[in-house]
């Protein structure tokens, strides 16, 4: 009979050691518990302070940067992140009707990251269906122990279609320059207007966009008040490297309230809001 409870004691002990140290299993282990709301168990598998020795490759930047990181942090405010990392992940998945009744686990991603010299960044996205539609969520700065995986990060659940609808202002996307025509405004002998107003864009990245978002803005140098501001939205193509022009209707034959014809009366603002479709590449971005 002993034998029999030591046998069973070990294989418990075995199933539990490979749920953390295979990361599919990590993944599976790790889904279940927050989609049953085990969160002590959730807890167990943040990396902590007392896992040190036991790190494998202390190269790792995530490592590194999680022992600088202690030096400041308090163990209560690392430990008050967790819980607010958790709650946030239960509060989205009750938000999108996400539970165990209609989820199935799929699978995980796992990669490495460079980021600075042979110091790298472990991060694994968590792949389950919802409702037959693919979402997943992500551990960022994953920790390998001798005994298996630990994680500095959890993300909430999304996907593909939530991941579309968020705003995405990428910075090389951008306004090079703006350019009129003036002319006397109607009835004036000195004082000018717009006759015609053109803006600049220029898509210095590596993705093509066919929706973009943007405003115009213009302000009066000298008191700094708001002289016009509009918000455009364009259906077209825009090709990584395109430069693309666009006139600007309502600055046609257009009294800003100031002379145009001196520059240093306004200043013109041009903000990028949005560009669509968001590159899927952003799905796998690093969050530091």
């Amino acid at each position: 009979m002993k034998i029999f409870y030591f046998l069973l004691l070990l294989f418990f002990t075995t199933s539990c050691t490979k749920s953390l140290r295979d990361q599919e299993d990590f993944g599976k282990y790790l889904f279940d518990n927050l989609i049953n709301k085990r969160t002590d168990k959730v807890k167990a598998l943040y990396f902590s302070l007392k896992d040190t020795n036991e790190v494998i490759d202390k190269n790792l930047i995530s490592f590194q940067l999680f022992i600088k990181f202690q030096g400041s942090e308090k163990k209560e405010e690392y430990i008050k992140r967790q819980n607010d990392q958790i709650s946030a992940w239960y509060e989205k998945a009750q938000k999108n009707g996400i539970s165990a009744a209609n989820t199935i686990f799929v699978g995980t991603k796992y990669d490495s990251i460079v980021f600075i010299g042979d110091k790298y960044i472990h991060f694994l996205k968590i792949i389950f269906t919802y409702n037959n539609s693919e979402n997943y969520f992500k551990l960022f700065q994953m920790i390998k122990l001798k005994d298996g995986w630990r994680m500095l990060n959890l993300f909430e659940p999304t996907n593909k279609e939530e991941f579309q609808k968020q705003i995405y202002v990428p910075v090389e996307l951008k306004f090079s320059y703006f350019n009129w025509h003036y002319k006397l405004k109607s009835g004036a002998t000195s004082c000018t207007e717009f006759a015609s107003f053109f803006a600049t864009i220029s898509n210095q990245t590596k993705d093509n966009f066919d929706h973009i978002k943007f405003r115009i803005k213009i302000i009066n140098t000298l008191n700094g008040h708001e002289l016009f501001s509009k918000t455009y939205e364009k259906f077209e193509k825009i090709y990584s490297g395109d430069i693309v022009r666009y006139e600007i209707p309502e600055l046609e034959n257009y009294f800003l309230g100031v002379n145009v014809m001196k520059t240093e009366n306004f200043n013109c603002i041009g903000e990028i809001l949005d560009a669509k479709p968001k590159p899927l590449s952003q799905l796998d971005e690093v969050l530091y």
